[in-house]
């Protein structure tokens, strides 16, 4: 932050310079208790600034000091406390009005910050011991506390809570914190330094200009490093407030009519829908391509962005219509119906981890293919608005570029495990040190050339010519750095599409304040484990039953023993139309009840249940047992997958796209 002498500001209101300058002190001039924001708006040399106290513009003149005369300059939060700490690297001057501000008041005392007192020995045991992934591992059980209960502002009473805070079955399967098998009491002094660490963040947050660019300030990317230590209430909160002030005032909602037979008949064919017309999703970008990107998709939490009609099915969508074309498209975009994704090498050749995960074609480059994964973009900056969370498989890496986070070589072996094999080689052949022959190297490498299979399996050329050019002991750090380039950015045509259609429709450079695993967790939920159904039973209400009922008792046993984490998806997607459970209690839109079936009461074992995805309920019949209830219920949900009315509402319409598209027989396939 520059000094006040490094410009000058002439204006007939008063200048409050506070405690500006490169110290950031508190002494200076007059200073008033309100928070002044100034924006600016240059023109020609002279600078309007207004102040949004008082509503008034004033126009002054501004002496640019030698040297930056092509920096863009801006102002930002300013706090009239005469400690003022500004993220900018230099400051023209604050200007507040006094007829806004309400004339002069006494300074009021800040609130100091909280002190932690412990053994100076401990702390530095805690700081050797506890590395990233430990810390990380504390900081996710104090989250998982805050969803529960709340977060933990004082410091004081992380003793006074320790039972409550202390999650030791967590922590034991938290392999970064058992392995350093930590006493109860270094746990406590490590939430004490993270609440205390956050209570500065928190002060700082809003001082700090996250839109700079990586490299341009080092407060940013400081901020930006230390992520996944910010709690995540602490981060929320700003992201909440920058959603909400971004909605559009005037949504377009418009009803889309499409053609889920068309659509079906795609995975009845096994063809790709290349144009983009035949597959929901390729329906969906045809109506929606020419249409206001912010009024369509900036929309508020547990809104919806369109209507759902269908052309050859009945559907009166209130809700769940909407949610389960929403969940089909989805999984269009990760099969083989849309040339938009495939398996990652590791699902294709079963080893590894992240089997079940897709990843971009990086071959899909044509104008319609970069369109849908703008669109997909667009998607997903909707759903994160919405909250109306989906399943999209994407590995680390995918969710990594799009908060910018560093791609290394691990997030490339966790896709495919195969793909260092060569390094590994020449990196074993380097430890023989001297014992070792470049000529033998040479001899063995001379059938190896400078090209290497990406993702897709296709051999692409690593330098220009490579397919002609031979690995040497030479030239063999060339192949590297080359190799690492190639798979480091085979994705990037496809991801900076997806990142520029989400920054059409959300703040994305606010992301940069999250980890990879929580944007997933904002798009995705967190899946429906044994904790997520802990959450489904809190937010379910009954009708015609009671919570101890001998029925209802075996219900949320059977969700827990004997459904798996995808029968629960399935579940939910029949119950909701949506195969994810918000993160928390406050995002539900309404709470899941559990009706009574009046035709099933003579025989209720011979009755399956009805499920309402508008209404997120279930008429449920009293079955006599466990085992007959989970045989009914797992024949419902793999059967009754579509919202079709079955004549009772009519609908029409044209599907936009549909009838200029290819005939199934003509269309490639990639289908394996």
């Amino acid at each position: 932050v520059s000094s006040p002498s490094s410009a000058a500001v002439m204006s007939t209101h008063p200048i409050n310079w506070g405690g500006v300058g490169g110290g950031g002190g508190g002494g200076g001039g007059s200073t008033t208790t309100a928070e002044t924001m100034i924006h600016d708006e240059d023109i020609k040399g002279r600078r309007i600034l207004v102040c949004t106290q008082c509503k008034k513009g004033m126009k002054v003149n501004v002496k640019i000091p030698s040297g930056i005369t092509t920096r863009k300059w801006r102002f930002w939060r300013i706090f009239g406390e005469g400690n003022m700490q500004l993220s900018l690297q230099h400051v023209v001057g604050i200007v507040s009005c006094k007829d806004g501000v309400g004339g002069e008041k006494k300074k009021k005392k800040k609130k100091g910050l909280p002190k932690l007192t412990f053994p100076t020995s401990l702390f530095e045991k805690i700081m050797l011991s506890f590395d990233q992934e430990a810390l990380s591992g504390v900081v996710t059980m104090l989250n998982r506390y805050a969803d529960l209960k709340g977060s933990i502002s004082d410091i004081n009473s992380v003793v006074t809570m320790k039972a409550e805070i202390l999650d030791k079955d967590f922590l034991k399967m938290h392999q970064g914190v058992s392995r350093l098998s930590p006493q109860d009491g270094e746990i406590l002094v490590v939430v004490a330094m993270l609440v205390h660490f956050n209570y500065v963040i928190s002060e700082m947050l809003p001082m700090v200009d996250l839109s700079v660019p990586p490299g341009h300030s080092s407060l940013s990317d400081n901020i930006r490093a230390i992520r996944r230590y910010i709690f995540w209430r602490q981060k929320s909160s700003s992201w909440e407030a920058a959603l909400a002030s971004s909605v559009s005032q005037s949504k377009l909602n418009p009803t889309i009519v499409f053609s889920m037979l068309a659509a079906r008949q795609l995975y009845i064919n096994r063809k790709t829908d290349f144009t983009g017309r035949r597959s929901l999703f390729g329906q969906f970008y045809q109506a929606t391509k020419n249409l206001d990107v912010k009024r369509l998709y900036a929309v508020r939490k547990n809104d919806r962005c369109f209507q759902v009609a269908d052309i050859h099915m009945k559907v009166a969508d209130a809700g769940g219509p909407y949610r389960d074309y929403v969940n089909k498209m989805m999984e269009e975009v990760q099969d083989p119906v849309l040339p938009l994704f495939m398996k990652c090498p590791n699902g294709r050749n079963s080893i590894g981890e992240n089997r079940n995960c897709v990843v971009p074609r990086s071959s899909s480059t044509s104008t319609v293919c970069i369109s849908l994964y703008e669109t997909l973009g667009k998607f997903i900056g909707m759903i994160i608005r919405s909250k109306n969370l989906v399943a999209l498989n994407f590995p680390g890496l995918v969710w990594k570029y799009l908060i910018r986070d560093k791609i290394t070589k691990f997030d490339i072996e966790a896709i495919d495990k195969l793909c260092w094999r060569q390094i590994k080689e020449i990196n074993r052949m380097e430890e023989k040190g001297s014992n070792f022959k470049p000529a033998f190297f040479d001899s063995q490498m001379k059938d190896v050339k400078f090209v290497a299979p990406n993702a897709e399996g296709r051999m692409v050329p690593l330098v220009k010519d490579g397919k002609n050019r031979s690995l040497t002991w030479a030239n063999r750090h060339e192949y590297m750095q080359a190799l690492f380039r190639m798979r480091m950015h085979e994705f990037d045509v496809q991801l900076e599409s997806i990142a520029k259609g989400m920054n059409q429709v959300i703040p994305c450079h606010l992301l940069s304040l999250f980890t990879w695993n929580e944007l997933e967790a904002m798009v995705c939920g967190r899946g429906m484990s044994l904790r997520e159904v802990d959450l489904l039973e809190k937010m379910t209400s009954y009708s015609g039953h009671r919570k101890t009922d001998p029925h209802i008792i075996n219900f949320w046993k059977m969700l827990r023993s004997r459904f798996d984490e995808e029968e629960r998806a399935k579940f939910l997607t029949f119950v909701w139309g949506r195969s994810r459970l918000p993160t928390s209690a406050a995002d539900f839109s309404s709470r899941f009840t559990l009706s009574g079936h009046s035709r099933s009461r003579s025989n209720p074992d011979m009755w399956l249940p009805i499920a309402h995805t508008c209404g997120f309920s279930m008429e449920f019949p009293k079955y006599s047992n466990i085992d007959i209830m989970t045989k009914k219920i797992k024949w419902a949900m793999n059967n009754c997958t579509t919202t079709d009315a079955d004549g009772s509402i009519r609908s029409g319409g044209t599907v936009i796209g549909l009838s200029s598209g290819e005939d199934d027989s003509a269309m490639i396939s990639l289908w394996s």
